[in-house]
């Protein structure tokens, strides 16, 4: 990694030593239904790590400055999620929806030395509608669907208590949401707003895209409570890219 002198003046390669401990365990359970397929699962994850870098140099990345050298930081987090999946297909979904909510606790085991503690809500719902099933040839149909997806992240602080900086993780970054804006984090709140029509070009390999975002997100203090039309971002466009689970690249 690389760092900079204080002053700024010289630029340095610099050795950053970081040592992470993890444990996690999770488990769920999948029900099919009618209404779609039901999935419900719970976890916890701890973490706890440190990092070593000689004096007078700034660390590039963000999070290793907010750390102090030599001093063992620890975090986990308990969270539960409920989806209900009706798509008729995972990758290059045409039909049907999702939906789910995840809830997050941060700071259960009460070390000095931790640095997480939050409360988090993250709903998501997605719809899919079929407006064009055309066949073209023996091996290739014209296919045209119909996306709107919303996401709400909601960030609250433990009753009694402040929260801290680092767990502000609302973040809007220009690439997933709010597609074309400059990234922006530190967020409490963010609402993401999508509508898209999907144009598959080769089915589960390649497919187009046109879109409109909105995206808002709360931070510095501002209420989470307010919905004002002038500070959203709206993008709109155009994509041509893979659409396969392992690799989805697009070229907007």
């Amino acid at each position: 990694l690389a760092g900079n002198s204080l002053n700024n003046d010289t630029a340095y390669a610099e050795d950053i030593n970081n040592y992470d401990i993890t444990f996690a365990l999770s488990g769920g359970h999948l029900w099919y239904t009618d209404v779609g397929r039901l999935r419900a699962s719970t976890g916890y994850s701890a973490n706890t790590g440190t990092l070593f870098y000689e004096d007078g140099f700034v660390p590039f990345n963000t999070l290793y400055r907010d750390q102090t050298p030599g001093e063992w930081d620890f975090a986990d987090k308990i969270y539960c999620k409920t989806v209900l999946d009706k798509r008729n297909t995972p990758i290059g979904t045409t039909e049907g929806y999702g939906l789910s909510q995840k809830f997050t606790l941060g700071g259960i085991i009460p070390f000095d030395f931790r640095t997480s503690d939050f409360i988090e809500s993250v709903s998501n719902a997605d719809f899919y509608l079929k407006l064009i099933d055309q066949p073209v040839t023996e091996e290739w149909d014209f296919i045209m669907s119909f996306m709107i997806h919303a996401s709400y992240t909601r960030i609250l602080n433990k009753p009694g208590m402040d929260l801290p900086d680092s767990d502000k993780t609302a973040r809007m970054d220009g690439v997933f949401t709010g597609r074309g804006w400059s990234g922006e984090g530190y967020g409490t709140a963010l609402l993401d707003l999508k509508a898209e029509i999907n144009i598959p070009i080769k089915e589960n390999l390649l497919g187009s895209t046109f879109f409109f975002d909105a995206v808002n997100i709360w931070n510095n203090d501002e209420d989470e409570g307010t919905l004002d039309i002038e500070d959203f971002k709206f993008s709109y466009g155009f994509s041509l890219g893979l659409i396969n689970q392992m690799m989805p690249i697009s070229f907007y």
